[in-house]
């Protein structure tokens, strides 16, 4: 978890830390620890920071927290309150560590400490750029779902956190890599990163972020969908998009034809939370806790089974002898239905490959918060 902050030794010790609450959790002696607000010269936007009470006893609670931070562009108290406090870390080690290794451990965080924090607060400011970039307006910035996967080994308890913001029209999703549990509150150790589901930087195919924190931001143009039973490019790969059952056949096409797997799964697949968000605020009350089972049970298998489809449908193409570059989408054919509050269809989308028609079927695809997801795994239609 901390490979990217201490060396790997002190990733077992660090993630116990014992320390004390920051605003909402409890109160610090260090002034590391400090959670106040920063000075504003306008009386009620400062005001308003004092109404909002930061917690962070849950991922939810930690994420809305940092969200609001962001939207109010307070740097110093976000990194404040999201980073553990050096004096801390260093009670901790000279309380725990075995003699032998403790002089060690202290020296690098020590070396390390302020490098990693400065990093923090500065993907705070890149962050909020890049989102502005994207199209993302902080003054109508919402949460529209969180996942994680908490996990304990050795002792510790960490998750990475996915926060969706719904901004604009678009879902743009940032990560909160590296989270702790300490002493009741979540932490992140490293610096926040952008996942843009709406766009994707045909210099970087393998979907990896730039140094910078965030994934790569070129602005992407608007797309129109193609008419019926025309034969059209595929659609640039800077631009995807999920509104349309189109749009978002056109963009698993970009994705396939890039190899993209990882973004692939990122942009066709809900993630757990937003889906059962979605759903269990649309089936009668008795049928709940059923359903959120069963999705809870179920959820990582479908979601593999999507992924595999991807590399499926690329082996397929190439014992079909495909040029990924000559592929053109044809059209997208669909029935969209209304049931049980949900929008959803199965889109039949028509490709041209080596001067062949070929369809691929995205079956039991869901609109969720505004745009398009596929619950299952794409298949050749033979």
């Amino acid at each position: 978890m901390f490979n990217k902050f201490f060396p790997p030794l002190v990733v077992v010790l660090i993630s116990s830390l014992v320390l004390l609450n920051l605003a909402g959790c409890g109160g610090s002696d260090s002034s590391d620890d400090q959670t106040t607000d920063a000075p504003d010269n306008n009386d009620k936007d400062d005001d308003a920071k004092k109404q909002v009470e930061l917690t962070a006893s849950t991922p939810e609670e930690f994420s809305q927290s940092v969200i609001h931070l962001l939207i109010e562009n307070d740097g110093e108290q976000f990194v404040s309150f999201s980073f553990p406090g050096k004096e801390k870390l260093l009670t901790f080690i000279a309380d725990n560590v075995p003699p032998k290794e403790k002089e060690n451990i202290e020296k690098r965080i020590e070396e390390d400490y302020g490098n990693q924090r400065a990093k923090i607060l500065e993907s705070f400011t890149k962050i909020r750029k890049a989102f502005e970039e994207a199209g993302g307006d902080w003054k109508s910035a919402k949460i529209s779902a969180t996942d994680h996967d908490i996990e304990t080994s050795d002792g510790i308890t960490e998750t990475d956190i996915d926060v969706l913001i719904a901004s604009n029209n678009k879902t743009l999703e940032i990560v909160l890599d590296d989270c702790v549990l300490i002493d009741g509150r979540w932490y992140s150790m490293d610096t926040l990163r952008l996942k843009r589901y709406d766009e994707f930087d045909e210099s970087d195919e393998t979907g990896t972020s730039d140094e910078t924190g965030t994934e790569s931001d070129q602005d992407s143009a608007a797309s129109t969908p193609p008419e019926n039973n025309s034969v059209t490019e595929a659609p640039p790969k800077t631009d995807l998009a999920a509104s349309t059952p189109e749009a978002f056949s056109q963009s698993l096409l970009t994705l396939l034809t890039a190899g993209d797997q990882d973004r692939f799964i990122q942009f066709a697949f809900p993630l757990k939370q937003e889906l059962l968000d979605a759903v269990l605020k649309n089936v009668p009350a008795t049928q709940r806790e059923k359903i959120k089972q069963e999705i809870e049970e179920e959820f990582n298998q479908h979601r593999d089974e999507v992924l595999k489809s991807f590399a499926q449908i690329r082996e397929k193409a190439k014992t079909e002898g495909w040029d990924w570059k000559s592929v053109k989408f044809v059209n997208a054919e669909y029935d969209i239905s209304e049931r049980d509050g949900f929008s959803q269809t199965d889109i039949d989308v028509k490709i041209s490959a080596g001067g062949k028609t070929y369809e691929i079927m995205l079956d039991d695809c869901m609109l969720i918060n505004g745009r398009w997801y596929t619950l299952d795994d794409m298949r050749f239609r033979e």
